[in-house]
């Protein structure tokens, strides 16, 4: 598994349980993540009923699009969608399509076999 540190709590960021790489050259990454409960952007979002804000979900992306796929700078977020709610202790699967070519890196969140959300960030490869 690669070693990812985090830049802040660890109560802000999912428990990756697994990463893979499909392959050195075609730029898919797999990440397996378990939501605790207890992580920040649950709180207020809503009580009684949490759930996992989309800016969270796009903030984790974009970081893991850096840490992984060597994504810099980002210019635009583009095709965004969220179909189905992330709760408390959810075991989900982000993956990441990156596309240097294209200046973009398509992603989605699934669980299970439903897919969460995606959508493509662009912006500049280091």
């Amino acid at each position: 598994m690669t070693d990812i540190s985090f830049p802040s709590p660890a109560d802000e960021w999912p428990q990756i349980t697994a990463i893979e790489q499909a392959s050195d050259q075609d730029g898919h990454w797999q990440l397996s993540l378990v939501v605790a409960a207890d992580c920040k952007w649950f709180r207020g979002h809503f009580p009684g009923n949490p759930v996992l804000p989309g800016v969270a979900q796009l903030h984790w992306a974009q970081f893991f699009a850096r840490e992984l796929c060597g994504l810099g700078s980002v210019t635009q977020v583009k095709n965004l969608k969220f179909n189905k709610m992330i709760l408390p202790n959810a075991n989900i699967g982000l993956q990441l399509f990156a596309q240097p070519d294209k200046q973009r890196i398509k992603f989605v969140y699934t669980a299970g076999d439903d897919v969460c959300s995606s959508g493509v960030i662009e912006g500049e490869f280091l």
